[in-house]
C-alpha cells in the first residue's frame, strides 16, 4: 500500500530504513551465491570502481539490462520505459524480497544484484539523476564486510558516513546529494547487494530516519538521531 506525503517532506533526510521491512538474508544470500553468481554477468566501471551486475527486473526482461546506467528519453515529454519488466532471476528468494517491499508500499524499478569487486578503495563524490530533485535508491545488503561504508559529502564539506549490515534490513539512500560507496577491506571481501531504483518514498515508509544537519532543528525534534560526521579526506576534494 502506497502512502501519501505533503511535497518536500522527506526532503531534510539522508537516509533511514525501510520501515516494517525485513527479509531472510541467508536466503538471499545463498540465492545469490548458488544460481545468481552462477548466470553470466554484466561488468560496469563507474566512477573508477568495478562492479558486476544481474537484472532481476529491466526493461526487455534480460539480466543484462539496466545494470549500467539508463539515461532517459531525450525527446521533450517523452517519458522513459519503466525497467520493472521480471528477468529469469526473479524468482526464488529475490521475488519474495520484492514481494515484500511492494508491501512495504516501496514502488522500484531496475532491480539488480551488484556486486562490488574492488577492494580497499574510496570512490570518487558524485551525484546521480537530474539535479534540483531528490532521488532516491534502496539497497538491501547481501553480502557486506564491517569496512564497507556509504557515504555523502555536505554542502559545508562534511561527510556522513553509514555502514548498512546484511541483516535482512532495505535502506533507503539519497543519491541526488553527494556519495560514495568504500570498501577499506584490505582483504578480498566482495560486498552484494539488491539494488534498485524507486520513487520518493512517503516519510511514514522511513524509519529510523537519519537527517541532513543543516536541516536537522525540526526532524529532530520527532525524535530523529543526527547523523555521525567526520572530516573530508583531502585526497578526495
Amino acid at each position: 500500500m502506497t502512502i501519501a506525503s505533503p511535497p518536500g517532506a522527506t526532503a531534510a533526510i539522508l537516509y533511514g530504513k525501510v520501515a516494517g521491512f525485513r527479509t531472510d538474508v541467508d536466503k538471499l544470500s545463498r540465492f545469490f551465491t548458488e544460481t545468481v553468481a552462477n548466470s553470466p554477468s554484466t561488468p560496469y566501471f563507474d566512477h573508477s570502481v568495478e562492479y558486476e551486475g544481474w537484472s532481476v527486473t529491466s526493461r526487455d526482461g534480460s539480466t543484462a539490462d539496466g545494470v549500467k546506467y539508463v539515461a532517459g528519453p531525450k525527446a521533450p515529454g517523452a517519458k522513459s520505459q519503466p525497467a520493472t519488466m521480471p528477468t529469469p532471476l526473479c524468482r526464488g528468494p529475490a521475488a519474495e524480497t520484492l514481494d515484500q517491499l511492494r508491501v512495504a508500499g516501496m514502488r522500484y524499478s531496475r532491480v539488480r544484484f551488484m556486486r562490488l569487486s574492488s577492494v580497499n578503495f574510496d570512490m570518487r563524490f558524485h551525484r546521480d539523476g537530474p539535479g534540483g530533485r531528490e532521488q532516491w535508491r534502496l539497497h538491501v545488503p547481501v553480502i557486506t564486510n564491517p569496512y564497507s561504508f556509504f557515504e555523502w559529502k555536505l554542502e559545508d564539506g562534511q561527510v556522513v558516513r553509514a555502514h548498512f549490515p546484511a541483516d535482512g534490513s532495505a535502506w533507503l539512500v539519497r543519491v541526488d546529494v553527494q556519495h560514495r560507496a568504500v570498501n577499506q577491506n584490505p582483504s578480498p571481501s566482495k560486498r552484494v547487494h539488491l539494488l534498485m531504483g524507486v520513487k520518493t518514498p512517503p516519510i511514514e515508509a522511513i524509519a529510523e530516519p537519519f537527517v541532513i544537519p543543516s536541516a536537522s532543528r525540526s526532524i529532530r525534534a520527532a525524535g530523529a538521531p543526527a547523523p555521525a560526521r567526520i572530516p573530508v579526506p583531502a585526497s578526495h576534494d
